[in-house]
C-alpha cells in the first residue's frame, strides 16, 4: 500500500477524512505522484488503531495547506490502519492548494470559503480573501458582513464577541491604532504593526 498525492475532488467513492471527521464524496481521483517519506512514519508501537466498520473502495485525506494530511496518509499506511488493496490518497496541497489552481467557482467541486489562521479568516477560489468575513482587530475572532452591521462593531475596536471584554484604555489603544492604519492607507502605505489589516 502506498500513499498517492491527488489534486482533483470529481467523479468514484472514497472516504473523506479531515481531522477524523469522515464522510462520504464523490472522488475521481488523479494520481500525480507516490509519496513514501520515511520522517511521516512513526505508528506508536502498541496504539490501538480505530476500528474500521466497513472497508471503503479508497481513502481520501485533506486539510488546509497539505501538510497534515500527507502526514496522516503515510501514517494510516504504516500503521496498517485499512487493508493493503484499498487505495489511500491525499490532496496534493491541501484545500488552499486545490483553490490556488482552480481559481473559477464554477469549475471547481469546492463549495464555500477555506479557513485560514490570520487576518484574512478564510480564502475562496484562486486565494482570494473572503468576501464574508475578517477578523476583528480586537480579539481576532471572525466577524461577518452582517456582523459589522450591528451595534455591537466598532470597527478595529471590537466585535459583538469582545465588547464586554475590552476596558476603556484598551478601546483607547484600539482607536488610536485604527486611526494609524487609516492614515497610513490614506498615504498609501502599510501599517507597521499589523501588515495584513484589512481595511473593510
Amino acid at each position: 500500500n502506498e500513499c498517492k498525492k491527488v489534486n482533483t475532488l470529481e467523479g468514484g467513492q472514497c472516504v473523506l477524512n479531515n481531522d477524523n471527521v469522515k464522510t462520504e464524496f464523490k472522488s475521481k481521483q488523479t494520481i500525480t505522484q507516490t509519496n513514501n517519506n520515511p520522517r511521516n512514519k512513526n505508528p506508536v508501537e502498541g496504539e490501538s488503531m480505530p476500528t474500521i466498520r466497513r472497508k471503503p473502495k479508497a481513502v481520501a485525506m485533506f486539510c488546509t495547506g497539505g501538510i497534515r494530511c500527507e502526514k496522516s496518509t503515510s501514517y494510516v499506511i504504516e500503521a496498517k490502519v485499512f487493508d493493503p488493496d484499498v487505495p489511500v490518497y491525499h490532496l496534493d496541497g491541501g484545500i488552499l492548494g486545490y483553490l490556488a489552481t482552480h481559481p473559477d467557482p464554477e469549475e471547481s467541486e469546492w463549495k464555500g470559503e477555506c479557513f485560514v489562521f490570520d487576518q484574512r479568516v478564510a480564502l475562496s477560489h484562486g486565494l482570494k480573501p473572503s468576501e464574508t468575513y475578517n477578523s476583528c482587530h480586537a480579539c481576532r475572532r471572525p466577524v461577518s458582513v452582517e456582523d459589522k452591521k450591528g451595534k455591537d462593531y466598532l470597527h478595529g475596536v471590537h466585535c459583538k464577541n469582545c465588547k464586554n471584554d475590552v476596558t476603556q484604555k484598551q478601546r483607547v489603544k484600539f482607536q488610536d491604532r485604527q486611526t494609524q492604519i487609516e492614515l497610513a492607507q490614506q498615504k498609501g502605505t502599510v501599517h507597521i504593526h499589523d501588515p495584513k489589516e484589512i481595511i473593510n
